[in-house]
């Protein structure tokens, strides 16, 4: 069944002016990702900025320039607004939804153990905050279901659905292509001790 016609919107928040870091965290390269696969489907999709000064576009790479609608202009063209990049404001969730839209929110990280450390250390950070946002929808990542999706069930009261992990190498193809890299791994032992350093918040 197609869905032709639906038109989908995904957050980001990028300043005029400012260059979004690809490897700062992430969020830029997941929100990539999603609307590259989006426009592989039939629905259409725009990257929603919602910034103080909104820049016109995310240069991915030379290759690719991804238009950025302002949040102003989108709102009254979407049917569904993913927040992955950025929450939008209680109001505006609120009057999307009563015109008919569907706001859906993506979590990447590990929401449930941010909370605790809020709690525990008295910090003030974004990513570990439990907002009553009205959706119709929580997206949450396949590797932080066991600590999510209790959290975000109690939370918002919205189904909560885990998302299959979306990765694809034209960020690292980018660095090694610019840098001229003689990059691969060459296996030199039978047996190996992998150590994973995770995360980069903490």
């Amino acid at each position: 069944m197609k869905n032709a016609g639906i038109r989908v919107g995904l957050t980001i928040s990028i300043e005029q002016g400012s260059e979004p870091q690809a490897w700062s965290n992430g969020a830029f390269q997941n929100i990539v990702f999603l609307y590259q696969l989006l426009r592989q489907s039939s629905v259409e999709v725009v990257l929603v900025n919602h910034a103080h000064q909104p820049a016109p576009y995310y240069a991915v790479s030379p290759e690719l320039n991804i238009p950025l609608i302002p949040l102003s202009e989108a709102v009254h063209a979407l049917d569904v607004v993913v927040m992955v990049g950025i929450e939008l404001p209680h109001e505006v969730c609120t009057a999307f939804r009563a015109k008919g839209g569907k706001v859906v929110s993506f979590h990447l990280g590990k929401q449930y153990f941010m909370v605790l450390e809020n709690i525990i250390f008295d910090l003030n950070r974004g990513a570990g905050a439990v907002n009553a946002l009205p959706l119709d929808a929580v997206w949450i990542s396949a590797h932080h279901e066991k600590c999510n999706r209790s959290l975000f069930e109690i939370t918002t009261q919205a189904p909560v659905s885990v998302m299959p992990y979306l990765w694809d190498s034209m960020f690292i193809d980018e660095v090694v292509r610019s840098r001229q890299l003689n990059y691969g791994y060459q296996s030199s032992k039978p047996q190996k001790k992998i150590a994973i350093f995770e995360p980069n918040l903490n």
